[in-house]
């Protein structure tokens, strides 16, 4: 099915109506939504001597003119009809595709104060702090005299601050904090401290890149325990033989993978004094040794991550920028720390794990907005059953998109690019230069600073001034160079000396592996009716095609340029190849996702009945009690039997989901040698995982009702624990293509099993 069935390719514009949207549940009339925004327009201009706040029982037409009166009079933004008509695309269940600059923020603002006004509670979901606060600033000042209470949550607030906020019917807040705070609240031991954040309506920004990019990165809330030393030695160890290794003598890489040649296993094999890697006994080694080859040549520095402060930053490769509290899974992490000489000492022990994709399905309602969702609709309607509509720019689009120039080797396509950039700087436009890494960015500004031309350079490095480059982005002849994602939320304001001179000309260093991410980038440019020019500069060298492109290089032009026709055809080709992967990626990780949700939801239902009935617990526990030992017992707790019996039951089933979660990721790690036996890796996974959670209440009961036995034994009564909320953390999941350590044995595995075979 084309995307076109799955997109709104609305005429929004006031002379026209919605058309129809198509999706394979079938076809949705969203022309109502045009009479609705003439009826938002009409009650604006009736009710403006009426006073604000009375919006008791408004319904949505009412409610969304009393927010946007509101906007006018106490903000100075009188909002435009397509942000109108956003705001009810989002009051009607739909995600909402706006360009750059459209005014996204002020739309979902309206919106937002629409559900509020009609009893519902809103959070806006933010891609990080700054605009978290930056948003719930302008939220506050429309929606405060209406008499609806705005909220914002961000990183280290107090539990009393996160309980006032979440009171509010309007809360701004990254996606990442909601996760938090809804794993810390499966953690408590008292029924004061759960933040409760109930989950009615979210408001997504960059909805596509959150609900599809990140969503099966498992979020993690950790603590900090001790590492064994001898695993310390043998990574170490490890680290030191693979960075020795030669390319493809003893080692090939593929794409962002590494694997083992032959001649690399013998030398693993002799260093740790054993006859064959791929012995069961061996497991645990084989999976080390590929952790520390993935660590030393398929992981980059300042290009897969950065060090600062004696830290491991992962940079997210679909924005560019670190992302704070993200790590890879333990062992690759703790491998690319051994690399880097950083290791500590200590080990990090997983108490629960969550997904974005499960936090967005938990809202009664889920919406969001995106400057490329459209390319995502088929994907978001079947993942989540959100269907998707395209507002027009207000202004006619003045931006002119280049195809896809491609160039033999990346010297001859960074050398176009410097000509490209200097050309313009000529002219006095500015440039904004989009790279793929922080080492690509910092390369690139060593290029124009030898032809004397300044940048600026925002990467992840320093994406704490992201804001104030970008606002300074659009000055005549300024020139800035970012990584991917580039001032999210701030638009790039054109100067007056700048639009005469031609607009922002935007320079893509390679095709990434999404449509959308190019888009973005283009998007950057032709904001608002502004000029504007955008091109991507490729080569045949660069990661995503990988010698997937037919194309010879003698028919190049002397700048070595390849015109040919069907040549951007294929470079289109490849990147589908790409996102195809990527979607398969994302599958895969959701399928083993899939069961702990199913533990996750057991264990969270009985852990909130035993939090609102302490008494359930006193009689679960006593049944697994003789009788004398539960008279002695309640003698010993008397008034508190129920507090401490219900502690302690929490307390060992939170210890339980812990040592489950660690067997689950150690199961997940060796699951894939399991196709040596011609047995579905996934179908393994969920038989032994719910093999391993059978009887898992019973035994974490068991398990609280030994500690009350040790109890009348020692005459004391059991120490009240005190828990630290722990560090959240993103795990990001590995490659697939890489999958566990042990995939990229399988084949040398299969070679070796079938060369034992006589004959």
């Amino acid at each position: 099915m084309s995307r076109g069935r799955d997109v709104a390719w609305g005429n929004m514009a006031l002379k026209g109506a919605f058309n129809l949207l198509r999706s394979r549940r079938g076809t949705a009339s969203l022309s109502g939504l045009a009479k609705q925004r003439d009826a938002v327009t009409r009650a604006m201009a009736r009710d403006r001597d009426q006073p604000l706040d009375r919006i008791d029982g408004a319904q949505t037409v009412e409610a969304l003119a009393l927010v946007s009166r509101s906007s006018a009079a106490h903000a100075e933004l009188d909002p435009y009809d397509e942000q109108v008509l956003a705001a009810l695309g989002l009051l009607n269940g739909f995600c909402v595709d706006m360009a750059t600059g459209e005014g996204k923020t002020l739309a979902a603002i309206l919106a937002a104060g629409a559900y509020a006004a009609t009893g519902r509670r809103v959070h806006v979901l933010c891609p990080n702090d700054y605009l978290a606060r930056r948003d719930h600033a302008l939220a506050s000042a429309i929606l405060t005299p209406l008499g609806i209470g705005t909220g914002v949550v961000t990183e280290g607030m107090s539990t009393a601050e996160r309980q006032l906020a979440y009171a509010e019917p309007v809360v701004h807040l990254p996606v990442h904090e909601i996760a938090y705070d809804l794993m810390r609240d499966n953690l408590v031991l008292s029924g004061g401290d759960l933040v409760a954040p109930g989950r009615d309506v979210a408001i997504i920004d960059e909805v596509d890149a959150v609900l599809l990019d990140e969503a099966t990165q498992p979020l993690v809330i950790a603590r900090t325990a001790t590492a064994d030393a001898d695993h310390e030695t043998l990574e170490q160890g490890l680290a030191e033989l693979v960075a020795g290794m030669i390319r493809d003598q003893h080692f090939t890489t593929a794409g962002d993978s590494a694997s083992f040649t032959d001649a690399g296993i013998a030398l693993v094999e002799q260093h740790l004094q054993v006859d064959s890697l791929f012995d069961p006994d061996h497991v645990e080694l084989a999976t080390a040794a590929n952790l520390a080859l993935h660590a030393e040549k398929a992981l980059a520095r300042d290009v897969d991550y950065v060090v600062e402060a004696g830290q491991i930053l992962l940079i997210s490769a679909t924005r560019g920028r670190v992302v704070q509290r993200q790590r890879w899974p333990e062992g690759l992490h703790r491998a690319v720390q051994v690399k880097e000489g950083l290791v500590d000492g200590s080990r990090v022990e997983v108490l629960d794990q969550l997904t974005i994709q499960e936090v967005a399905k938990s809202y009664a309602t889920c919406v969001g907005m995106s400057g490329s969702a459209t390319l995502a609709a088929k994907e978001l309607h079947d993942r989540y059953q959100l269907l998707t509509a395209q507002i027009p720019h207000r202004l006619p689009l003045q931006r002119i998109d280049e195809p896809v120039r491609l160039y033999v080797t990346a010297m001859q396509r960074d050398a176009a690019a410097v000509e490209l950039v200097a050309q313009a700087h000529r002219k006095g436009r500015p440039v904004l230069i989009g790279t793929q890494s922080v080492a690509q960015s910092e390369t690139f500004s060593t290029l124009l600073a030898e032809h004397q031309i300044e940048a600026t350079v925002l990467n992840a490095k320093n994406s704490e001034d992201e804001a104030a480059v970008i606002a300074e982005a659009g000055a005549a002849a300024r020139v800035t160079i970012s990584t991917q994602m580039a001032g999210r939320g701030t638009d790039i304001v054109l100067t007056e000396e700048a639009r005469q001179a031609g607009g922002l000309l935007v320079v893509a260093i390679e095709c990434y592996p999404s449509a959308r991410l190019d888009a973005q980038l283009r998007g950057r440019a032709g904001r608002q009716g502004d000029p504007g020019d955008s091109v991507v500069l490729a080569s045949l060298a660069d990661p995503l095609y990988d010698g997937g492109l037919s194309v010879d290089d003698r028919d190049a032009d002397e700048d070595g340029r390849l015109t040919l026709p069907g040549v951007l055809e294929a470079v289109a080709q490849q990147q589908r190849r790409a996102e195809g992967r990527l979607l398969t990626q994302h599958e895969h990780a959701w399928a083993f996702t899939r069961v702990i949700s199913e533990h996750r939801g057991v264990v969270l239902t009985s852990r909130h009945h035993l939090l609102e009935n302490p008494a359930a617990a006193t009689r679960e526990l006593l049944r697994h009690l003789a009788s004398d030992e539960t008279t002695a017992v309640r003698e010993l707790l008397g008034e508190r039997l129920d507090e401490v019996c219900a502690h302690l039951a929490l307390v060992e089933i939170d210890d339980a989901w812990s040592v489950h979660l660690a067997h689950l990721t150690a199961l997940r790690e060796g699951i894939h040698l399991r196709r040596l036996a011609r047995l579905s890796p996934l179908a393994e996974f969920d038989r032994e995982a719910r093999t391993s959670f059978e009887m898992f209440l019973q035994r974490a009961a068991q398990a609280a009702a030994d500690r009350l036995r040790e109890a009348v034994h020692s005459k004391e009564i059991p120490a009240v624990v005190t828990r630290d909320p722990g560090a959240l953390w993103a795990y990001r999941v590995m490659d697939p293509n890489w999958g566990s350590p042990e995939d990229k044995f399988l084949q040398f595995v299969g070679q070796r099993l079938r060369a034992a075979i006589p004959g």
